[in-house]
């Protein structure tokens, strides 16, 4: 069971959201391959109200609001993968759910449903590669939207939890729906050359730390590319009382674009609480 409690605020805009879901795994005998299902509902809130006027109109310059949005959505995901040949390991993802990372979004239901295929690759030495190709449907924006994403990964293995290594994502839109709330060039991309360390004790306290610093580009339809670095770090404390059970805390710091921006013009912070518990 995993659950996940969310509030965001932005300008005039408020919006809740608190999702519970369920996983479970299953590995067929005699095989190395696994299917893993999740199913979940999430419960959205906003302050809908002070921008629903005569006919259902939104705020200005914004999405009009419909005042039969959902409560409720639900989510799922279906992953299977294994081993397909010596040192390759390869999966596909069917997922869909509630796009709820800032009030905006929240506020006009917006939510995603795609398609991703994954691998990763054992090379000589201490090296390993990994990288996913996804498709993806917006919907409920003001106007239909879909996403192409590719990432990519190359590390160097240090010590037992800690690596440098490269990492690229190019992601590009079909429309670039501004207007809804969610960041949606029609192509984004970043590299970046990251640090990552930990103590990696499966019981006791367990320091987390990341960097990575590269270049991003932006491109909006019409308009020519911008490019500006990229950085992001973060940091944090795990603590494992028994196997399966922890609590965590992290800070982070970036200016790499997300769904909280639309230009490279961008900084932000946070502090995430985590707590896991295996029945």
């Amino acid at each position: 069971m995993l659950g996940q409690v969310r509030r965001a605020t932005v300008g005039a805009y408020t919006g809740t959201s608190s999702s519970l879901r369920a996983a479970t795994t299953w590995t067929p005998s005699g095989t190395a391959w696994s299917v893993r299902a999740e199913l979940g509902v999430t419960l959205l809130g906003d302050n809908q109200d002070s921008f629903l006027g005569p006919g259902g109109a939104g705020p200005p310059g914004g999405t009009p609001l419909s005042p039969t949005r959902p409560d409720a959505s639900f989510s799922y995901a279906l992953h299977a993968g294994g081993p397909v040949a010596s040192g390759i390991v390869a999966g596909l993802t069917v997922a869909g759910g509630p796009f709820d990372e800032t009030a905006p979004l929240i506020t006009r239901r917006i939510r995603t449903d795609g398609v991703e295929g994954d691998m990763s690759v054992t090379l000589p030495g201490r090296l390993s590669m990994a990288g996913t190709l996804g498709w993806a449907r917006v919907a409920n924006g003001s106007v239909p939207n879909s996403r192409v994403q590719f990432t990519g990964q190359l590390h160097y293995a240090l010590t037992r939890g800690s690596w440098v290594g490269a990492h690229g994502r190019i992601t590009a839109y079909d429309t670039t729906a501004f207007p809804d709330g969610y960041f949606a060039p029609q192509r984004f991309g970043v590299a970046e050359l990251v640090v990552h360390g930990e103590l990696p004790r499966d019981i006791g306290w367990n320091v987390i730390g990341e960097a990575g610093l590269g270049v991003q580009s932006i491109r909006v339809s019409g308009a020519a590319s911008s490019t500006k670095a990229a950085q992001r770090a973060q940091a944090g404390v795990v603590y494992r009382p028994v196997p399966g059970t922890e609590w965590g805390a992290m800070l982070w710091i970036a200016n790499v674009a997300s769904p909280f921006a639309q230009t490279t013009d961008y900084r932000a912070g946070g502090v995430t609480l985590r707590a896991k518990v295996v029945f």
